[in-house]
Order: C-alpha cells, then structure tokens, then sequence
C-alpha cells in the first residue's frame, strides 16, 4: 500500500465514531382555549392547582349585589384563564400530568355545563306547565282583573 492510502484509512478509521441518535422528546401543547373545567368548578379548580390566594376572592360572596357579578367574573375568568393557572402550577410532575388534567376537568365541566343547561330549561318548561295548570284551575285570568 501507499502512504496516501494508509493516511486516508487511518483517517476514516479514526473518524467512524458510533452516531448515538437523541431520545425523541414528547411535548405535549397545554390548549389555550376555553377551559370548561374552571368555568363549571371554580372553587375546587383553585385548590387542584394550588392557588389558595386566590379563593379569597370568594369573600366577595358575602357582599350583596356584588356576589353575583363576582361570581360571574370569577367563573368567565377561570374559563379564560384556567389552562395557564393549570400550566404555571407547580403541582404537576410533567407536562403528561398536566394534559392529563385539563383533559379531564375539561370533560367534566363540559359534562356538568350540558346537565345546568339541561335543568334550566326543563325547569322553564315545568314552570310554565305550572302557571298554565293554576290558571286553568282557578278560572283563568278574568279573576286577576
């Protein structure tokens, strides 16, 4: 052999390290929409993640008038905000946990959203049945004149 061929094998033996290939790493994406989950259990979604400052907005209830729009605004701000708080928890071990428990309190809150709505409206319907059923009943309307 010549020396060029020797310099070029000793260059590629010297060269052919093993090539390891990286772990693919698993990034699970926290959803930045609507959290039904903070929007249904507001109280209960605070204590999951560890904010107890916050539940002293709740003192709030106690105010008359006030009660009601707090409670609006604490629910429509959990709905808004409720994957961040989720996210910025130090609860969780990994992103997994966290995926794991927004889909899950997201599904029950959406779950408890239809069963509200579904009691409003035959609550309506039975109130409605009622008044019809009490005017039939006690001659209609002419005894209210």
């Amino acid at each position: 052999m010549s020396e060029a061929e020797t310099k070029t094998e000793e260059t590629t033996n010297s060269t052919s390290t093993p090539v390891v290939e990286a772990k693919p790493t698993v990034t699970i994406s926290m959803p930045a929409d609507w959290s039904w989950g903070g929007f249904m259990f507001g109280p209960a979604y605070f204590i999951a993640v560890k904010k107890y400052e916050y539940l002293l907005i709740y003192l709030l209830m106690f105010i008359p008038i006030v009660n009601f729009i707090a409670m609006i605004g604490i629910a429509i701000y959990l709905g808004m905000k409720g994957h961040t708080l989720v996210a910025t928890s130090t609860m969780f071990a990994n992103d997994a946990e966290r995926a794991g428990f927004n889909h899950g309190i997201d599904h029950a809150g959406k779950i408890m959203f239809i069963l509200v709505l579904i009691s409003f409206v035959l609550a309506f319907i039975f109130a409605g049945l009622f008044v019809g059923m009490m005017a039939t009943l006690f001659g209609g309307p002419h005894l209210f004149r």
